[in-house]
């Protein structure tokens, strides 16, 4: 059913209200909580409608997965749609067929073998299971990029292998949906995080390794990429060894390149987090002025909670005294303060991992959230953003209610896709426009289906308006 909309920023965007930052905690009916895993944000059906993907050892160290529903905001473990469940685990997502869904892949122990099962997305919320031949691990990490530009989905992975060794492999993806090994020696590790950055500006993804080493000690190697998926240590990148380790990555002083935030165990096995700012040529220094918690065994996460434009930092773990905690630091023009009211929201977890993206579709980043609580209990949390609030007044664009317009991926790195229903197109257009207002891009839709590549914008919410045969659709895309 057709309904008019208008959206009011500064002439016809959505007009948002302000609340004032606060996180409020929302259960996963049937959830378990885990440690040693991960959880993640998935948009399983291209509608921007955020469910969750859980992994790691719940209780009695079971081995656990599962997929989350969301209906209407209500989170709740699906029943009917099973995971294999594994523990020491590690996940992602990327579309791995080319069909413009988000698939999963997920690495970790059984209760038999260490498998790598790759769940590719049948596009209506349901997966379907292969084993690949990639060789399983044990508290690594695996995640995804193109890593030899032909634009499919490659894949590395750290940890345990099936043989008891520290390892670390790259994956290549060949046309036929294959992953072949790719020739490299990097640093083989465990307990460690696998950071995915293009720290020298040149287009390539770049893979930072941090871990326990085969020397049994903290490290951290850069590697530069050729652009065809053969990686290069940069011996001078400035890096310092660490373990139990989380990661992130973003320009935290918007100066256009990225920066690198790291919590663990450093090299006299003291918790450290450590702030490494780029000089924009992959060259990274580490800041000792920052206010941050000491922490390890955790997460540490670049995240514009607040939509300004800054990456504020978000870390938890164990501090010096084995205790979980987290904290939220606010960002103001590259200057980091304690967020001690949010920081005592949100509960200390370590053994952790988090996610966030806009699971209510509100347009700020949400949070699901797992690992031992401070009495050494498994958690799953999901801590809702209520920085903003759409609404809507009733005036004269006309829009529809059902999903004729699809953004995906959502949130991106700049490029996604618009998917109509329509496939007769009369004189159809599309416009960007930030939240002040400003186009960004605009163009002709030539096809039901067109990739949209946006200029160099910064991360944040963007509105995408498309006109098509006299009607009139709305959608938000976040860039990350």
């Amino acid at each position: 059913m057709d309904k008019k909309i208008v959206l009011k920023l500064a002439f016809m965007l959505i007009a948002f209200q302000f609340y004032g930052q606060s996180f409020r905690a929302v259960e996963i009916l049937n959830g378990e909580g885990v440690i040693y895993g991960e959880v993640l944000w998935i948009d399983s059906q291209n509608d921007s409608i955020k469910e969750a993907v859980i992994s790691g050892a719940s209780d009695n160290y079971d081995h656990y997965a599962s997929l989350v529903n969301n209906t209407e905001g209500d989170l709740s473990v699906d029943s009917i749609n099973q995971l294999e469940g594994v523990s020491l685990s590690s996940l992602d997502k990327a579309d791995f067929d080319g069909d413009g869904y988000m698939d999963i892949i997920m690495t970790g122990y059984n209760g038999v073998e260490n498998v790598v099962n790759l769940y590719t997305n049948n596009t209506d919320g349901s997966y379907t299971k292969t084993l690949t031949n990639m060789i399983g691990t044990t508290n690594g990490r695996i995640r995804s990029a193109d890593f030899n530009n032909d634009n499919l989905a490659d894949v590395i992975i750290t940890g345990v292998d099936t043989t008891g060794t520290y390892s670390a492999r790259i994956y290549l993806q060949n046309a036929q949906g294959d992953f072949v090994i790719k020739a490299n020696t990097l640093m083989e590790n465990y307990f460690g995080d696998i950071t995915i950055l293009d720290g020298d500006n040149d287009g390539d993804i770049d893979v930072l390794l941090t871990g326990f080493d085969l020397n049994y000690a903290p490290n951290a190697k850069y590697y530069l990429n050729d652009g065809t998926g053969v990686f290069t240590e940069n011996v001078n990148a400035g890096f310092s060894g660490a373990y139990f380790t989380g990661s992130s990555v973003a320009d935290y002083d918007n100066d256009g390149d990225e920066d690198v935030l790291i919590t663990g165990f450093n090299s006299s096995f003291s918790a450290e987090t450590f702030l490494y700012e780029n000089d924009g040529n992959g060259v990274f220094t580490k800041l000792t002025t920052m206010p941050f918690e000491d922490l390890y065994f955790g997460t540490a996460d670049f995240v514009d909670t607040d939509l300004d434009g800054d990456y504020e930092v978000f870390i938890s773990g164990q501090d010096a005294s084995s205790t979980s905690k987290s904290f939220l630091y606010r960002n103001n023009n590259g200057v980091y303060t304690l967020d001690q009211a949010i920081s005592d929201t949100i509960m200390g977890l370590s053994i952790s991992s988090t996610s966030w993206e806009d699971y209510d579709k509100d347009s700020d980043l949400d949070l699901i959230y797992s690992g031992f609580d401070t009495t050494s209990t498994r958690q799953i949390r999901v801590y809702v953003n209520e920085l903003y609030e759409p609404t809507y007044e009733y005036v004269s664009i006309e829009s529809t209610a059902n999903g004729n317009l699809v953004l995906f991926p959502n949130p991106c790195n700049g490029e996604f896709t618009i998917k109509l229903e329509e496939s007769v197109l009369d004189n159809a257009t599309y416009v960007v426009y930030d939240l002040s207002g400003k186009v960004v891009l605009s163009d002709n839709l030539n096809s039901s289906e067109q990739k949209i590549l946006l200029p160099k914008v910064d991360a944040g919410v963007y509105i995408v308006q498309s006109v098509v045969n006299g009607k009139t659709y709305i959608q938000k895309v976040t860039v990350k």
